[in-house]
């Protein structure tokens, strides 16, 4: 079913199209906030604050825009408020994470993934919000450098650069790790 008409029927009061939404968008929000605030519990409250904030007001949602690029956005956004609320700005919980590839792999294989997530966690906490929010809504959510210059109040090119710098940024850390 078209977003479009999920959120038509959300508005008229249909439980059932707030329950294909969620499913539909619920990892891929998972992974926009775990990536920007690196914490599962913090990742999973901003994920249900978005889904909660789209029952109480499914008008907020615009019509002819992106159903996936306005969640998005609603998920950087309340993260970013949650990380200002916060005095610990670079909190790392990753030993009991619930956000897991979506793999049938070995449990070998499945080690090394959870190693590498880690790792990866770690490194994009160590990056400046603002190119970590590029980054992740960039690749994650599959925005286009101008959706993102949007949320953020800049240019589409300052968006790009973000993200390049923090992928260099990433690339390095991560490059450090592995030699170390």
């Amino acid at each position: 079913m078209e977003d479009k008409v999920l959120i038509r029927q959300l508005r008229m009061g249909n439980q059932q199209a707030l329950e294909i939404i969620y499913l539909r968008y619920k990892n891929l929000l998972l992974k926009i906030a775990y990536g920007l605030l690196n914490n599962t519990a913090a990742a999973e409250d901003t994920v249900q604050d978005v889904f909660l904030t789209l029952v109480r007001k499914p008008e907020s949602y615009k019509p002819g825009g992106s159903l996936k690029a306005f969640l998005a956005t609603c998920t950087a956004n309340r993260a970013k408020t949650m990380l200002r609320i916060s005095s610990n700005k670079t909190t790392v919980n990753l030993d009991n994470s619930d956000i897991q590839p979506e793999i049938s792999e070995s449990p070998d294989k499945w080690l090394i993934i959870n190693e590498e997530m880690k790792l990866i966690g770690q490194a994009m906490a160590e990056i400046p919000y603002q190119q970590r929010e590029a980054v992740v809504l960039h690749i994650q959510a599959e925005m286009t450098y101008k959706e993102i210059a949007k949320l953020q109040k800049v240019s589409a090119k300052t968006v790009r650069s973000r993200c390049q710098y923090g992928l260099e940024k990433l690339r390095k850390l991560m490059e450090s790790e592995v030699t170390s």
